[in-house]
């Protein structure tokens, strides 16, 4: 982080936005996350957390903004942006239980295996459930919310089946 350091624009500033927009320069190192989407602020919320518990990079200080005072305490800003976040990770959650993660495997023999079982996904459930997809990922579907607007067949498969192979 030193003046020659390949990361010395992080030093002394809150730089959030960059590790979302992927702007690791001048430009992309700054606190507004005010047109941040609820996946974006979750993101900022999967850094905080990652540095919050990190082995070797330790919090020296907090930098005096948006999102703490100059006397180091939060700011009401900052905890809007916390909410925001804690918000995001509970609909992901909710998300994540209503629309489970199908299991895969893949051998070149027989390429990518989609299937779905009542635990897949980590989540325990009564229901086996569909291969679809939804945001580009594999997941199980439940015969009842099979119409919903969100889901995709997944290109290669059979409807209404449990396993699916694409080759």
């Amino acid at each position: 982080f030193g003046a020659e350091e390949e990361y010395n624009w992080f030093a002394g500033r809150d730089a959030s936005a960059a590790f979302v927009t992927g702007q690791f320069n001048e430009q992309g190192a700054h606190d507004d996350l005010s047109n941040f989407d609820g996946a974006q602020l979750g993101e900022v919320g999967h850094w905080l957390q990652f540095y919050n518990n990190h082995e070797v990079y330790t919090k020296v200080g907090v930098v005096e903004g948006k999102y703490f005072g100059k006397d180091g305490s939060p700011t009401a800003q900052r905890q809007q942006v916390l909410d925001a976040i804690e918000a995001e990770r509970k609909r992901k959650e909710e998300d994540k239980r209503l629309f489970p993660p199908c299991n895969s495997r893949y051998t070149p023999e027989t390429g990518t295996t989609f299937w779905c079982e009542p635990d897949s996904g980590g989540v325990k459930r009564e229901w086996k459930g569909f291969v679809r997809t939804r945001d580009n990922l594999c997941v199980c579907v439940p015969p009842e919310r099979l119409d919903h607007p969100s889901l995709g067949k997944l290109k290669g498969c059979e409807d209404d089946v449990s396993t699916c192979t694409i080759r």
